[in-house]
C-alpha cells in the first residue's frame, strides 16, 4: 500500500517571473530572485515592442554615402518623385552639372536634395506639359524660384522643407504618409500569411503586392534586393518598376521609414486584437519585414493555445471541445 504525503507547497508568484529587473528592490528582496533570473534568460536585454528604437539599415546592398554627392543619382531620384517616370534626358545634362547645381543650392542655403526637388516642382506646377531638363537648375533663375519658396514657407509654416514644399506646391508627396502606407501594407500581409499559409511570406509579399509598395519604402528593404535577383527575368511594368527602385538611395529613406514605424506597428496590431505592450522584442531593431515576421510567428502561437484552450479564433476556426459532442 503506498502512502501519499501531502506536503504543502508555496504558491508561485503573480508575476511569474515576467517582471523580474536585477535593480528593483522589490527583485532584489524576494526569496526566488536568482531562479527567476536564471529562467528568464531567455527574455534577457529585451524589452515591450513599444519602447523599441527603430534604426532600419539598408544592408551591405548599398554604400553608405551621402546621398547629395551623388549627383545622377539624386536628379533620378528627385525627377522621379515629382514627375512620377524615370528620367529620361540624361543626354542633355552639361558636364558641370554637378558642381553647378551645388553652388546655387549653398547660395539658396538650402541641401542640394531640396534645391533640385523645389525646381523641378516649380516648373511642374508653371508648366505641368513640358519637358524639365538638367539645365533649368544652373542658372541664377532656379536660385531666385528656390528663394522665393524658401520665403513664403518659412512666413507660412516656419520652415522650409520637404513637407513645407509639398503645401506649397502640392507636388511633391507627403513621404512619411507614402511609406506608412507601404509598410501597413507588409505588415498585413506577412502577419495573415503566417497565421494561414506555410512557406516564405516575403516572396507572397513581393510576389503579389511589388507594384503596390512605394519605391522609396522597396529601395529601404534588403530583403527586397535579395528576393529581387533571385526572380526570372520580369514583364516590361515590373522591370519599370524595378528600375526606379534602383536608381535611388535608400539611405537617403531609411531615418523616415524608421520614425513611421511604431505608428505602423501599433496600426497593424489593432487589426489582429493586440498591441505592441503584448510583445517583448530586442531594444534595437534593424530590419522592418523581419520584425513583421516574428510578429506574425508570435501571433501563430498565440492562436494556437487558444484553440488549444477552446476559445474562439478570428482567423481558424475553433477546436471543438467535449461539451460540443454531447
Amino acid at each position: 500500500m503506498r502512502v501519499v504525503i501531502r506536503a504543502k507547497q508555496t504558491p508561485p508568484l503573480k508575476c511569474y517571473g515576467l517582471e523580474h529587473a536585477a535593480a528593483d528592490p522589490v527583485c532584489k528582496a524576494c526569496p526566488h530572485a536568482s531562479a527567476c533570473a536564471k529562467a528568464g534568460k531567455s527574455r534577457e536585454g529585451k524589452v515591450k515592442l513599444s519602447q523599441t528604437h527603430y534604426t532600419l539599415t539598408c544592408g551591405s546592398r548599398l554604400e553608405a554615402r551621402d546621398p547629395d554627392q551623388d549627383f545622377d543619382a539624386l536628379y533620378a531620384s528627385c525627377y522621379t518623385i515629382v514627375f512620377k517616370k524615370t528620367a529620361d534626358n540624361w543626354k542633355h545634362r552639361i558636364p558641370d552639372a554637378a558642381t553647378r547645381v551645388a553652388a546655387n543650392a549653398a547660395e539658396a542655403k538650402c541641401s542640394i536634395r531640396l534645391f533640385v526637388t523645389t525646381v523641378m516642382a516649380a516648373f511642374n506646377d508653371a508648366s505641368p506639359d513640358r519637358r524639365f531638363f538638367c539645365n533649368m537648375l544652373v542658372g541664377p533663375a532656379s536660385v531666385r524660384t528656390v528663394v522665393a519658396y524658401r520665403k513664403v514657407a518659412a512666413a507660412r509654416y516656419g520652415v522650409f522643407d520637404f513637407s513645407t514644399l509639398g503645401e506649397l506646391s502640392g507636388t511633391v508627396e507627403n513621404l512619411p504618409e507614402c511609406l506608412s502606407i507601404s509598410e501597413e501594407l507588409a505588415g498585413r500581409w506577412i502577419i495573415g500569411h503566417r497565421l494561414r499559409n506555410e512557406g516564405s511570406p516575403f516572396d507572397s509579399l513581393f510576389s503579389s503586392r511589388e507594384l503596390g509598395l512605394d519605391p522609396r519604402w522597396l529601395a529601404t528593404e534588403p530583403v527586397y534586393f535579395s528576393w529581387v535577383a533571385r526572380q526570372p527575368r520580369p514583364s516590361d511594368e515590373i522591370a519599370a518598376h524595378r528600375k526606379r527602385v534602383a536608381m535611388l538611395d535608400g539611405e537617403a529613406y531609411t531615418r523616415a521609414r524608421s520614425a513611421i514605424m511604431p505608428a505602423a506597428v501599433d496600426k497593424v496590431l489593432q487589426r489582429f486584437a493586440v498591441n505592441s505592450n503584448d510583445f517583448m522584442c530586442d531594444a534595437t531593431v534593424s530590419n522592418g519585414l523581419l520584425l513583421w515576421a516574428k510578429l506574425g510567428s508570435a501571433l501563430k502561437h498565440l492562436v494556437c493555445l487558444r484553440m488549444l484552450n477552446g476559445e474562439e479564433s478570428r482567423f481558424v476556426e475553433t477546436r471543438p471541445t467535449l461539451a460540443d459532442s454531447v
